[in-house]
């Protein structure tokens, strides 16, 4: 798809080289299938674990939810 684009845009602009339209067309290939991948790990995987995240874990239940909250011992 870039490739066309590129292509049809060195139609036009006469200082566009065919290796130029190359690279650019890779490189936009590879950030557009980047950014797509990455929706979806975050959509599918990591959005689900941070909403599950809000319940306490089995130390905080096993506890009372006081994990963190003791004050030091004197010495």
């Amino acid at each position: 798809m870039f490739l066309l684009i590129g292509l049809a845009l060195r139609s036009q602009f006469d200082w566009l080289s065919f290796e130029d339209v190359s690279t650019t067309s890779v490189w936009g290939s590879i950030l557009i299938s980047a950014g797509v991948a990455k929706w979806f790990i975050v959509q599918r995987t990591l959005k689900p674990l941070a909403r599950s995240r809000k319940r306490p874990t089995d130390a905080q239940e096993q506890t009372g939810g006081k994990i963190g909250t003791e004050e030091p011992a004197a010495v």
